[in-house]
């Protein structure tokens, strides 16, 4: 994986407890001589000077306030012309790729296929909470004539009175 430029989280405006990693990495394999935009010669000559380069952004969708990451579902855009641009061009920055383009468009298709996932997300997640309340009911309970003071029970480990 390319050097990360930055990486930012941002909350979704829309949608409460699902957020997204913004990432800005590098794209090396991009040249101006390769793309009709960025080929003139003062645009070429300012990379050179490494004025600006090309990126790419990656978006991965995080929800329960970035507790559990969907990067399987994640999306990117390459070749992305970054930074100080010639010709009073204005320049690309973070927070133009987050606030312009290509974020909101990317987070825009995102949330039609983060629906499903989610839901599945959190069936699973309801069903850890259950164990992990079953678990923690048997190892606290005081009145199981196998309880062992002191052993795995919460209420013994940190000190708290037997009953």
């Amino acid at each position: 994986m390319n050097e990360t430029i930055e990486s930012r989280t941002i909350a979704d405006p829309l949608v409460p407890g699902l957020s997204y990693r913004i990432d800005v990495v590098p794209d090396d394999d991009e040249k101006p001589s390769g793309s009709e935009a960025y080929n003139e010669p003062t645009w070429v000559e300012a990379w050179r000077r490494d004025e600006w380069r090309f990126v790419g952004v990656i978006v991965t969708p995080l929800v329960f306030d970035g507790i559990y990451e969907l990067e399987p579902l994640d999306d990117s855009l390459w070749g992305i012309g970054y930074g100080e641009f010639p010709g009073g061009v204005d320049p690309v920055d973070t927070d133009y790729l987050i606030e312009r383009y290509p974020v909101p468009a990317m987070i825009r298709d995102m949330r039609a296929k983060l629906a499903k996932p989610i839901a599945e997300i959190s069936e699973e997640m309801a069903a850890v909470a259950a164990r992990l309340a079953e678990t923690l009911a048997d190892l606290t309970d005081h009145s199981d004539p196998d309880h062992a003071p002191g052993g795995e029970c919460i209420d013994c480990a940190d000190g708290a009175a037997d009953s």
